[in-house]
């Protein structure tokens, strides 16, 4: 297969590598967090199975979409994304769901928790995104961060 041109897009070169990085980083703790999603959708029981298991639906499905535009924006910036659970896991900030699933208001707890972790991850790498002038990852990031926070109030309002 032949190798894909270098990148000439007026971005350094050091700076696309460390926002690959950091992109990369993003989408192994996104991806953790898609599989803890869907472990808890799996898995909620109790009174409120029926609203939390459409909920855990609507984050694992939004969280998929968004793990794409990770990898292809990764790609976009001629790198490899990560593409093995050995790989994310290495990666990740976020850490499993544990084997036995817990009750539900900890899964809203713990979901909470990852929400907020990946927004400051985002957060983090938009700023180093910004000084590289790199305005592609910048308004993705934009986009990502408001519905992750849209997300996280939503897990917030839950535990009350």
């Amino acid at each position: 297969m032949k190798k894909a041109l270098p990148l000439k897009n007026g971005l350094n070169l050091k700076d696309a590598q460390k926002i690959a990085k950091g992109l990369n980083d993003l989408l192994a703790s996104e991806f953790v967090l898609y599989v803890k999603t869907l472990n808890y959708h799996w898995n909620v029981q109790g009174l409120e199975f029926a609203p939390l298991h459409h909920f855990f639906e609507d984050l694992y499905t939004y969280l998929q979409k968004n793990i794409d535009s990770l990898a292809e924006r990764i790609r976009a910036l001629d790198a490899t994304p990560a593409g093995t659970m050995k790989e994310f896991i290495k990666l990740s900030k976020i850490s499993e769901a544990p084997a036995k699933p817990p009750a539900s208001k900890k899964m809203i707890e713990d979901l909470l928790k990852d929400f907020e972790a990946i927004i400051k991850i985002a957060r983090n790498l938009s700023s180093s995104a910004a000084k590289a002038h790199d305005e592609g990852t910048v308004d993705m990031l934009g986009t990502h961060i408001a519905d992750l926070e849209k997300h996280a109030w939503m897990l917030r309002a839950s535990i009350s």
